[in-house]
């Protein structure tokens, strides 16, 4: 089991039931998640509940936690830490996407949209929802994120106002804004006290590597000091 699975399974205060779907014979049962109790269920003795859960693998498993359930395939233990994730968020979790200004989607898959990170969230527990407050003129009360990617058009001030109010109660914003304009967002920026200074940020490892460009860097380990946020990256 990985680091990332222990640290989430150290979350929980109470008892994890894990089924898992494998047949007697063979060895997929001594390969399942060693130091996980859980108990084992002959899939071709249950053919109904196989149906009903949707279990399709020899070792297919369902984690229960506090009345909820969740399934996770074997071998794959980022599949099983996600489960865990999603079991620990317990009530839906929404992130609502700004579109209607040309931002990039979390739904295609064009080289410029955001769809891998978004699917990624999505396998964790949040649930995607892009709105058009031009057409709905609301952000739902469901609403736990509101993400607005890349604007590369003009945002008018009637759905800036939308975007305030709703900060002003849930106060959970993602706005990777990007160089370039800010198509009708100095309202949110000042709202939030935030600056947007010009000009470029040069790190003078660029000495270092060769580069005759200060504007390009290459990050060395040895250059940076260890910080919390990054502990367990590799």
């Amino acid at each position: 089991m990985s680091i990332a699975s222990h640290q989430v399974l150290a979350n929980f205060a109470g008892p994890l039931e894990v089924a898992a779907y494998a047949r007697e014979q063979g060895e997929l049962r001594e390969s399942i998640k060693p130091d996980i109790v859980l108990h084992f269920v002959n899939p071709d003795a249950v053919p109904d509940e196989v149906r009903k859960l949707g279990v399709e693998i020899p070792g297919e498993m369902m984690i229960h936690y506090q009345g909820r359930s969740e399934q996770s395939r074997p071998f794959l233990d980022q599949g099983f830490t996600n489960a865990l994730q999603r079991l620990l968020r317990g009530s839906d979790r929404w992130l609502a996407f700004i579109e209607g200004h040309e931002e990039r989607s979390p739904l295609t898959k064009a080289n410029h949209d955001i769809n891998r990170r978004a699917q990624q969230l999505s396998s964790r527990g949040f649930k995607l929802q892009p709105i058009n407050l031009a057409k709905i003129a609301i952000i739902p009360d469901n609403t736990r994120v509101l993400v607005i990617v890349s604007l590369q058009a003009f945002f008018p001030a009637e759905e800036v106002e939308f975007v305030t109010n709703f900060l002003a109660h849930v106060e959970n914003l993602l706005w990777p804004k990007g160089p370039g304009d800010m198509h009708g967002f100095e309202a949110l920026a000042s709202y939030l006290s935030i600056e947007f200074p010009e000009g470029r940020i040069i790190d003078k490892s660029w000495q270092l590597n060769g580069a005759n460009e200060p504007s390009i860097t290459m990050l060395y380990e040895q250059l940076y000091a260890a910080h919390p946020v990054l502990a367990n990256f590799n």
